[in-house]
């Protein structure tokens, strides 16, 4: 299995996200662009995950793989709108006057019925619950159809390899990066999503480059690729560092 890089895009707006996908074009080691779907204060954002992939493939065609991201409660499935060959499922917050999410459906129930006629990935969290009941949860996603996973970053390589020593060799799986270089990201993620930190993390740009680059070495010498987050991260700066 060959090692992939992805890299997700905010879709904040069209200028913006076409101003990143410019930038991420120029690494030939990235080839796949994924774009979440993303709230706004009780609905969405007003470019939605399909509506900013079709943006982004219009421009650039087949050079990328493009990942848009399905919300699994969501009752009307965005992406018959353009038609996408592959999606990525996420659970995701629901917004609480959002009229489309009347319905609950699971992440296993979407992976399900998606499969049928699409490509799908599934998401992976090592913060979620315990190590046993997320394992639990990627052999029901597999079971469903769910061809690979992405998962929540990863910020020490100790951790990374736990978990990497728990999953099939021949999964596909995207190790999540995503650089945290302020106080209040770190408690961020904390709090939010419950992610673990070792005691000496180094919030700086450089050492958060360095991390990026022995995930991606760690992923590539596992037959594993990676997944990058930059979400508040300078793109140019920071992929000029990490593809060095």
């Amino acid at each position: 299995m060959s090692t992939s890089i992805s890299i997700e895009l905010v879709p904040r707006d069209r200028e913006t996200l076409l101003a990143q996908a410019y930038i991420a074009a120029e690494y030939p080691q990235i080839s796949h662009l994924n774009i979440p779907d993303l709230l706004h204060r009780n609905g969405f954002m007003p470019l939605r995950s399909v509506e900013a992939i079709a943006l982004v493939k219009a421009n650039f065609g087949a050079r990328f793989s493009y990942v848009p991201h399905v919300r699994a409660g969501e009752r009307v499935f965005q992406h018959d709108v353009c038609g996408d060959d592959i999606a990525l499922v996420v659970t995701g917050d629901k917004p609480f006057s959002c009229l489309e999410f009347a319905r609950d459906v699971s992440a296993v129930e979407r992976i399900r019925k998606l499969s049928q006629r699409m490509t799908v990935m599934a998401g992976l969290d090592p913060y979620r619950t315990s190590v046993l009941r997320e394992l639990e949860y990627v052999v029901m996603k597999c079971s469903a159809g769910a061809k690979g996973f992405f998962t929540q970053p990863f910020f020490s390589l100790p951790n990374l390899r736990y978990w990497d020593s728990l999953l099939p060799k021949n999964m596909n799986v995207f190790y999540g990066i995503s650089p945290v270089t302020t106080e209040a990201s770190l408690k961020y993620w904390k709090e939010k999503n419950h992610a673990v930190f070792p005691i000496n993390f180094d919030l700086t740009l450089k050492g958060q480059v360095e991390l990026a680059r022995r995930i991606i070495r760690f992923a590539r010498a596992k037959e594993r690729s990676a997944y990058l987050m930059p979400i508040r991260t300078p793109l140019a700066e920071y992929l000029k560092l990490v593809f060095a």
